[in-house]
């Protein structure tokens, strides 16, 4: 009986330890989330940190000189960053060249196309260009349930790209790089979930502006009706 107390005893104390070695992993692990993924919260203004790459954009919806950009970080696989993108694209094309919309990666772990899709994505915009980056992005953000590497693939050549070269071009190291780099850029300034969205205002400030807002509140905050 004693030894049977023993062992129960040993196996409790066991369980706790697993429980809070569980706890502190999932809050130390700089890891965006599930849970951080949601339909929108109230701007905040940042302090310090330049959403914007430092060598240059690679994506960019709408004029490319205008004073204000949005820069999204998003997973293609993220049902919230599907809802936004056509509300991002009406506030760009309402804005009359005051906005642009710069897209940059932020693949969760908790999805397992995401990355592959994002790898995809660049390797439609390194061999056919800024346009067919957002066609392509548009197709696949409508076919979320079906991110399979054949859709992904058949749909780059759809756009007229050379299947060698797309398969080259997935494998190279330079695409996962820029993928991984624009991750780490969201996760430094604050990034936990996807939409994660920082407006650059003209004047240097920024702003979160994180999930999928509304039409409505991006017009509020960009000063649409001011411009």
């Amino acid at each position: 009986m004693t030894n049977q107390t023993g062992i129960l005893a040993g196996s409790i104390l066991a369980g706790f330890a697993l429980v809070a070695a569980a706890i502190f992993f999932s809050s130390s692990a700089p890891v965006p989330s599930q849970a951080a993924q949601h339909g929108g919260g109230m701007p905040e203004r940042m302090e310090g940190g330049d959403p914007k790459r430092a060598d240059g954009p690679r994506h960019v919806y709408g004029n490319p000189d205008a004073e204000t950009t949005i820069v999204e970080f998003s997973d293609f696989e993220c049902p919230f960053c599907a809802r936004l993108h056509p509300t991002l694209t009406q506030v760009v094309d309402e804005s009359e060249g005051a906005v642009n919309w710069e897209y940059r990666h932020l693949p969760l772990t908790i999805h397992a196309n995401a990355e592959p899709s994002a790898y995809a994505a660049e390797c439609v915009a390194e061999l056919a260009g800024n346009d067919a980056f957002w066609k392509y992005s548009e197709t696949i953000l409508k076919n979320q349930r079906g991110l399979t590497a054949a859709f992904l693939e058949s749909t780059a050549v759809t756009l007229g790209i050379n299947v060698d070269e797309y398969q080259s071009c997935i494998a190279s190291d330079e695409i996962a790089q820029r993928v991984a780099a624009d991750t780490q850029a969201a996760l430094s300034l604050g990034g936990s979930g996807t939409p994660f969205n920082v407006v650059s205002f003209a004047d240097g400030t920024t702003r979160v502006a994180s999930g999928a807002l509304p039409y409505d509140n991006w017009k509020a905050l960009l000063s649409l009706s001011e411009l």
